[in-house]
């Protein structure tokens, strides 16, 4: 039996199965930052600093001291982000479905990607917190220094700070464990036979970015150092306008069709205190 062409309809009625599974991928890392959705008749989120308040012990009669939240903190500017690929008539004649679900998946990790290296960037903008140095390797004494430093700044802990790394400062977190004689050694060890990773570490959830722009450059996956980041979720403002929508353009001339798809996001540092730049070798 001769296949039956896929026309633009048929197409298009499986973006939705695209448009899923692209935000499945994004919905991974919502909640390591200050994450806030605004409404799409909004260009900008004021993001004000909570001062610390300190309690006190006043006379009889006397009053309070009392602090001031003010609009003093950064506003963030969601900018459109997106990507987009093209499918031949072809392909969708062999794929149908699934190839539109490959390519969601693939659009979807694409802005994730986008929205990391945003992230990864203001690691270099904590300059009130440093730990580390370059051309050394990832060690426990540093990060405890840097979780003592967020500590004393009275930075939110919630369900535990935020370590994020590069994959070769994961590598070299794992081979830290593996002939470690630290309390929390063995236990890790497991955790690495098992996942080939370390996600939770002296109870700060460790994250590995994998999809920073490839090169040797500062801030690029293959540096020979990289500028990672010890963070409250508190210390990050992220805004996104737009859930991630998907378009089709069909084109005679080639046939095949475009797909687009698109988010509205920003990120911004909200509080220099509650982050900590950790300078670590990277890549040997």
């Amino acid at each position: 039996m001769a296949l039956t062409p896929s026309t633009t309809t048929s197409l298009a009625s499986f973006l939705p199965i695209g448009v899923r599974e692209a935000i499945e991928v994004n919905l991974n890392k919502q909640n390591l930052f200050n994450y806030v959705t605004v409404a799409q008749n909004k260009s900008a989120m004021k993001f004000p600093v909570t001062p610390e308040i300190a309690g006190e012990t006043p006379a009889e009669g006397d009053a309070y001291d009392i602090s001031v939240v003010t609009s003093t903190g950064p506003t963030i500017t969601p900018v459109r982000v997106g990507a987009g690929a093209i499918i031949t008539k072809e392909m969708t004649q062999r794929g149908g479905e699934q190839a539109i679900a490959s390519i969601g998946r693939q659009l979807g990790r694409s802005i994730l990607a986008q929205k990391n290296i945003a992230v990864w960037a203001l690691f270099d903008g904590f300059t009130t917190n440093t730990v580390g140095t370059t051309n050394v390797d990832f060690t426990e004494a540093n990060l405890l220094l840097a979780l003592a430093k967020l500590r004393a700044a009275g930075a939110p802990e919630g369900d535990g700070y935020t370590l994020a790394v590069t994959p070769h400062v994961m590598s070299d977190i794992i081979d830290l464990y593996k002939t470690s004689t630290s309390v929390v050694a063995a236990g890790i060890r497991e955790e690495i036979t098992n996942t080939g990773r370390v996600s939770r570490l002296f109870g700060t959830n460790v994250v590995e970015i994998a999809d920073l722009t490839p090169g040797t450059g500062a801030g690029e996956r293959d540096a020979a150092d990289a500028k990672c980041g010890v963070f409250s979720k508190e210390a990050i403002g992220v805004v996104e306008a737009q859930d991630i929508q998907m378009e089709i353009d069909w084109s005679n001339v080639t046939q095949s069709w475009t797909i687009t798809a698109t988010t509205y996001f920003g990120v911004g540092e909200i509080k220099d205190e509650w982050g900590c730049e950790y300078l670590c070798d990277n890549k040997d």
